[in-house]
């Protein structure tokens, strides 16, 4: 297709998948292996620049779609089954001083159309926050602030990469900001940070697979349970780890029991109980480096992955031949006993003494960024209309409250 796609999601109510194009979400079709008819997204008044449509995120019930665009700092609502009816929230005037400090990459939706959405900043000045929402009745952008003690997330600098999950019940978002993991608890609008795990790994990885029944999620080369306590950590070969090349857009099967690694022109199979290698799987075209390189559909082991050095292409993997790994009975037989969450996960101390031994035979590669040809397209905070002054005098004095 002509296109640079660069996420996708699919939708289990409708079955299709969507995936987002430069100015429209392309929609897919694998029961009819075809193209249907695309949502074309208008710019918004007031857009900060040109538009690059981004992350999506469809809510639990399946009645609202969104849409980030870090090219006109804009989110847009889309209900799937009137596609022509588009929300838009451009969002820069609120920023003001720092627009092109968050500037929006992943995000995740509520049933009543609150947003949740990751930040870059993009022109490298530290920018202020990481997490912002949007009440979509009001159109207010706020930072995501905790309870205590953390005020706000650190911006993620230049890197577009942060991605949200949301449980199937709608109760958390779940967040990686460059190893710090944690929670939006939606009732309070508040985050949790655990910190059970910090980022003792240290591949300054945003990625983040939540699976279809909720139980574990894949973070940053680690494998955790709902409450983000690590039980296995991703560990190669020697032999597989010398031309190991990762890319973002990981992807768990149903049962998170496999973990399926994107790499520049391969898949890697993890163990989704210890994050043992399994298996390789090589393909016959490149994967798409640009945000998310597979895309699940909750449901078993096919894949569609997003193909092309731009994202130009998408490609059916069927991965269900590969034999999903027994259950752990040490896991069973804690669980079973009913003892503490703390007696069953892998402590931090652990951990790092399992990363030391792995790192002391091979290296697990971060996961890394290529630019493409649509990066630049968004360097254009020096050209790009800015926010009235009054404004942008507003936020900045209220970000430097917040800060300090």
């Amino acid at each position: 297709m002509a296109g640079q796609l660069v996420d996708g999601i699919y939708d289990p109510k409708r079955d299709v998948y969507y995936f987002t194009d430069s100015t429209q979400v392309r929609v897919f079709s694998l029961t009819q292996g075809a193209w249907l008819a695309s949502i074309p997204i208008p710019a918004p008044q007031n857009a900060y620049g040109p538009q690059r449509l981004y992350g999506l995120g469809l809510s639990p019930d399946g009645s609202k779609l969104a849409i980030s665009d870090p090219g006109a700092i804009a989110i847009y609502i889309v209900n799937p089954d009137q596609p022509s009816s588009i929300q838009s929230f451009p969002f820069a005037a609120q920023i003001g001083y720092y627009a092109a400090s968050e500037e929006p990459s992943g995000v995740a939706i509520t049933n009543n159309g609150t947003v949740y959405f990751a930040t870059f900043d993009l022109d490298g000045d530290g920018g202020s926050g990481y997490l912002y929402s949007l009440n979509s009745s009001t159109g207010i952008v706020s930072m995501v602030n905790g309870q205590s003690g953390d005020p706000y997330l650190p911006t993620e600098g230049d890197d577009p990469d942060g991605r949200l999950a949301i449980t199937a019940d709608g109760s958390r978002v779940y967040f990686n900001d460059d190893g710090e993991l944690g929670w939006v608890d939606t009732a309070s609008g508040y985050f949790v940070a655990p910190d059970v795990n910090g980022s003792i790994l240290g591949n300054g990885s945003y990625e983040l697979v939540l699976c279809a029944n909720q139980v574990r999620l894949f973070t940053d080369g680690l494998f955790n349970d709902s409450n983000l306590e690590a039980f296995g950590v991703q560990t190669l070969n020697v032999a597989e780890s010398v031309d190991a090349d990762y890319l973002y857009g990981a992807a768990l099967s149903a049962d998170g029991t496999l973990l399926f690694q994107p790499a520049d022109q391969a898949i890697d199979v993890f163990d989704g109980n210890t994050g043992s290698f399994r298996a390789r799987v090589s393909l016959p075209v490149p994967l798409s480096p640009n945000f998310r390189a597979l895309v699940s559909n909750n449901r078993d082991s096919r894949l569609v992955a997003i193909t092309g050095s731009n994202g130009n292409g998408i490609a059916v993997i069927d991965l269900n031949s590969i034999p999903e790994p027994a259950p752990l009975t040490y896991q069973a037989d804690a669980v079973s006993a009913h003892l503490p969450t703390s007696h069953r996960r892998i402590t931090p101390s652990a951990i790092a003494g399992a990363v030391k031994a792995r790192n002391a035979f091979s290296v697990v590669p971060g996961i890394h960024r290529r630019r493409s040809p649509l990066f630049p397209s968004l360097s254009h905070a020096q050209s790009m209309v800015q926010a009235p002054a009054q404004t942008r005098e507003q936020s900045l004095s209220t970000a430097l409250e917040t800060k300090h």
